[in-house]
């Protein structure tokens, strides 16, 4: 039964009766869409577990018949997750702000989650690797910290309400803008220039040359890769491009926008939305002219190419997310350009240059935890080795680069208003 409710905009007065169902979900549903999030973060976590202990040799070698996974423990991972809140709510320990709980106590809940069905695990599904358990509860506090407390922080300190679908709807309604930006954009870079757009494709054909001459006549290295060296090269140069100029062009995003920020307003993030477009459109001429270059080879197309959106769409998120950061603290650290372009060129010959068979097998984790470093090659995988990607491989970069992405976009935001104070 309805309870009556002061309406103040009744003209007499008097109590009327008010359909709260309307006004939000109920809190038992709200109880367990909360612990729906927990239960996607534990996922994550325990992929991400997943690849460290089938990729690092440490502890006790794991036999051909071990399951890393599989239906139990994430049941037990989806009731534990829900299971805490019920019991919280329950227990008059978790009271309702409005629809939302408070930053520190959904961390709280999270951690509750990961310890209770960690002890679940190893004391009723025994065949599950204690050291795998081990990374599921560092992931959990690792994405605890970039979906929950850090977002949480910056939106509690923010001038105003931040409501990620409200202002995605923004974007798409200034998608028009974010079009004729673009093409001006793409049209003018190249308009003055002799070869005109054809500079997107000479600049990292010529960069891999040089180093496949280098390394193949100089050094001798090409020998140790099962493909020409220098399509093994171009395809890493290919990929990791979109993660470098995503990276590198968001240092200056900000400051090339100086005039339009200062005079219009438009939501910020197209910024760098127009950035990865730009970049999309760079890497379209650069992957024709990988496909060319490896027909020459002898590298044809296989069935695997229609794999090839998983990591191009993996590292367009890291890109993303990453350029969201380096944005906004370009902007208060004048150094930052130089430090990025460091970064960008250590990241290019550890990621590009090498794989994880050029590294001994006691150092063999280092690359694993450079998320572009598993993306490249999953791309390597399918473009010169005829093979699909090693999804096992990829948990951790997705893991990792939805957090990044979630996170910079929220730092990003939340900063917006200062923009003007600083470029």
């Amino acid at each position: 039964m309805e309870q009556p409710t002061y309406n103040p905009q009744n003209p007499d007065g008097t109590w009327e009766a008010a359909d709260t169902a309307t006004r939000s979900p109920s809190p038992f549903l709200q109880i367990v869409g909360w612990g729906l999030v927990n239960f996607f973060i534990l996922t994550a976590a325990m992929l991400a577990a997943v690849q460290f202990r089938t990729s690092i040799s440490l502890g006790r070698p794991l036999g051909e018949t071990y399951e890393p996974h599989f239906v139990t423990l994430y049941s037990i991972i989806l009731v534990v997750s829900i299971g805490t809140y019920l019991l919280g709510y329950f227990g008059r320990g978790i009271d309702l702000i409005g629809q939302h709980l408070h930053i520190q106590r959904q961390f709280r809940q999270l951690i509750a989650a990961t310890g209770i069905s960690s002890v679940v695990v190893l004391l009723f599904l025994p065949g599950v690797s204690q050291l795998q358990m081990i990374y599921y509860a560092f992931m959990a506090m690792l994405l605890g910290a970039f979906l929950i407390l850090i977002p949480g922080r910056l939106r509690q300190n923010a001038y105003r309400n931040l409501s990620i679908i409200d202002n995605l709807r923004q974007v798409h309604d200034h998608r028009h803008l974010l079009k004729l930006w673009l093409s001006y954009r793409i049209r003018s870079r190249y308009a003055q220039t002799l070869l005109g757009i054809l500079w997107i494709i000479i600049l990292p054909v010529m960069q891999s040359a040089v180093l496949a001459f280098a390394f193949t006549q100089l050094l001798g290295r090409g020998a140790s890769t099962e493909v020409p060296f220098v399509a093994f090269l171009l395809s890493g140069a290919v990929i990791f491009g979109i993660f470098q100029s995503l990276v590198m062009r968001g240092v200056n995003a900000l400051n090339g926008m100086r005039a339009v920020i200062k005079q219009v307003y438009f939501p910020r993030e197209i910024i760098i939305v127009l950035l990865a477009g730009e970049v999309l459109v760079d890497f379209s001429f650069t992957f024709i002219a990988l496909l060319v270059i490896n027909a020459f080879l002898g590298i044809l197309p296989n069935v695997y190419f229609l794999l090839l959106p998983i990591p191009i769409v993996l590292c367009l998120i890291l890109g993303l997310g990453t350029s969201f950061l380096v944005t906004w603290l370009s902007l208060i650290i004048k150094d930052m350009q130089p430090l990025v372009g460091v970064l960008m060129q250590l990241m290019f010959y550890v990621t590009v240059l090498f794989n994880i068979n050029m590294v001994s097998e006691n150092l063999q984790f280092l690359p694993l935890l450079n998320p572009v470093s598993a993306i490249v090659e999953a791309f390597r995988a399918i473009m010169i080795y005829n093979q699909p990607p090693d999804l096992v491989s990829l948990y951790f970069p997705t893991t990792l680069s939805i957090a990044i992405l979630y996170t910079g976009y929220v730092f990003y935001k939340v900063n917006e208003d200062r923009f003007v104070d600083f470029v």
